[in-house]
């Protein structure tokens, strides 16, 4: 993850798919791509944010021994979800 005092590289968030299920039923919908963000602002380990009444934003924070892993809540294009991730050891 890149210094959680500066902004994101909008690379590191290109071409993420999501898996979406039926919040009911527990059925996996279609895959669906959705524009990234540009330019998150980063500050004390929170990225993003919510304007109120927006209904296109991401917000979340990095988590864990040097910030290993991020959480958070994003709208966009009438997609509503939550992520969480952590980082991978390299080779």
């Amino acid at each position: 993850l890149p210094n959680p005092e500066s902004p994101i590289p909008s690379p590191l968030l290109l071409g993420l798919n999501a898996y979406f299920r039926d919040l009911e039923t527990g059925a996996l919908l279609a895959t669906r791509s959705i524009a990234a963000w540009d330019d998150i602002p980063v500050t004390g380990g929170e990225f993003g944010a919510k304007p109120v009444g927006s209904s296109d934003y991401i917000q979340g924070r990095f988590v864990g021994d040097n910030h290993a892993g991020a959480l958070g809540v994003f709208e966009r294009e009438d997609v509503v979800g939550s992520f969480g991730a952590s980082r991978q050891a390299g080779p």
